[in-house]
């Protein structure tokens, strides 16, 4: 039995032992990188049209790098179906209702 299929408390701290490495291969994937340009196109377009209509060097980059960095937690959230918070670890297929309030809520 893995560590993902056992939820019980006491392994949840083995699904963080190797958590760095697996996000470092995740952000390897060509996958990983596709679902970031499908899901960041929307604030793309509206960095763009702010470039386009009144540009401010402070909004432009800040947005940009504050959207690029919020989709890529979401993007890799899903991926990986494992939201790791300071409130716990919550896996989508045990708890699905806390994993997807803490997506919303992010």
């Amino acid at each position: 039995m893995s560590a993902l299929q056992d939820h019980s408390p006491p392994h949840r701290k083995w699904l963080l032992v190797h958590d760095h490495k697996q996000v470092l291969a995740l952000f390897r994937t060509f996958r990983f990188w596709r679902w970031l340009a499908i899901a960041w196109l929307p604030a793309a377009c509206a960095i763009g049209y702010r470039v386009w209509t009144d540009f401010a060097a402070a909004p432009v980059f800040g947005g940009a790098f504050i959207s690029l960095g919020v989709t890529a937690i979401l993007v890799q959230s899903l991926l990986r179906r494992m939201v790791i918070s300071n409130v716990g670890v919550f896996l989508r297929e045990s708890e699905p209702v806390r994993f997807w309030i803490s997506n919303l809520l992010m």
